[in-house]
């Protein structure tokens, strides 16, 4: 199934956002939504325009089956409908499953789980459940604009949206991952501890651990010399992050140029060759406090097996 752009909401790339502007939105009725309500609503709005954009040129809706499309949308969010995802057949059911089509990708690609722990942290009481019907809300109040408001008009709406959503969870995202950073490295330091204490892990003195699982009898490799690496990278959790075992392809690393964690760097200028170890990384000697992309977190500690090749 197609991913709209809504799916891509990554949370975290969410929070750094640097945002103005403040306010709760009020309901159709004039009241005032709550601060948590608010931030849905506002989620929802803010991404009108661009599903508008989508169906009108991916999914093939016009503005004459604009209607259908709607309906279709509404169905779909009061009860849940799967789509059609290879439908061909007359314009007007074609918009009617398109809607089906974005009330699917909001239920399965929006992870209101994550936002909602993300606001509720430190919360004594946490906030009212956090349900797509109010994304949903700010979704079809912003789509409902597209006939009173001019193109840029609309943009700017949404994006004043997107700001109020980036600003209200601002501040407890970053308290957020303050409180899972310093969790994560007190359980690398944990971790670290007690893989200190097996008989068979052996520390470099640069602060790598490793375990031998296959002893090389080559050298170990020389500064201006290129090395192949068969690898395994994995979370302590077990999750497998990259393989070139996979592939069937090891990597090729020049040692004058390593272009590698500084882990590995070290790992490879002591480890022979015909050697296969599983290597530990603290964190530090790894991707640290950035992480890399959505694979690996912050503040990761990294397994690999490592074999370096004859």
């Amino acid at each position: 199934m197609k991913k709209l752009l809504f799916a891509t909401l990554a949370t975290a790339s969410l929070l750094i956002a640097s945002c103005t502007g403040n306010g709760n939105k009020a309901d159709n009725d004039g009241n005032e939504l709550t601060e948590a309500d608010s931030l849905l609503f506002y989620l929802g709005e803010g991404q009108s325009q661009s599903i508008h954009m989508f169906v009108l040129g991916q999914l093939h809706v016009t503005q004459d089956t604009y209607d259908e499309f709607l309906k279709g949308l509404d169905e779909a969010m009061q009860k849940e409908i799967e789509p059609d995802t290879n439908y061909i057949g007359d314009d007007v059911q074609r918009a009617y499953n398109a809607g089906l089509v974005v009330a699917w990708e909001l239920r399965h690609n929006l992870d209101l789980d994550e936002i909602a722990a993300i606001y509720n942290y430190g919360e004594e009481t946490p906030a009212e459940p956090f349900t797509m019907q109010k994304v949903y809300a700010g979704l079809r109040h912003g789509l409902e604009q597209r006939n009173n408001l001019s193109e840029d008009q609309w943009s700017q709406l949404c994006e004043n949206a997107m700001r109020r959503f980036t600003e209200i969870i601002r501040v407890k995202g970053e308290a957020y991952d303050k409180a899972q950073a310093e969790a994560r490295l007190q359980s690398n330091a944990d971790y670290l501890a007690q893989l200190e204490q097996e008989a068979d892990i052996q520390k470099l003195p640069t602060g790598e651990y490793y375990k031998v699982l296959t002893e090389g009898k080559g050298a170990v490799p020389a500064a201006d010399e290129t090395v192949k690496v068969h690898y395994e990278g994995r979370l302590l959790d077990g999750t497998v992050f990259d393989s070139s075992y996979e592939r069937n392809q090891p990597i090729e690393i020049d040692m004058a140029r390593p272009g590698v964690i500084q882990g590995w760097v070290d790992v490879l200028k002591v480890m022979p060759k015909g050697s296969k170890w599983e290597v530990t990384l603290p964190s530090e000697l790894a991707y640290g406090e950035y992480g890399a992309g959505n694979a690996i977190p912050a503040h990761s500690v990294l397994v690999f097996t490592m074999e370096l090749l004859k």
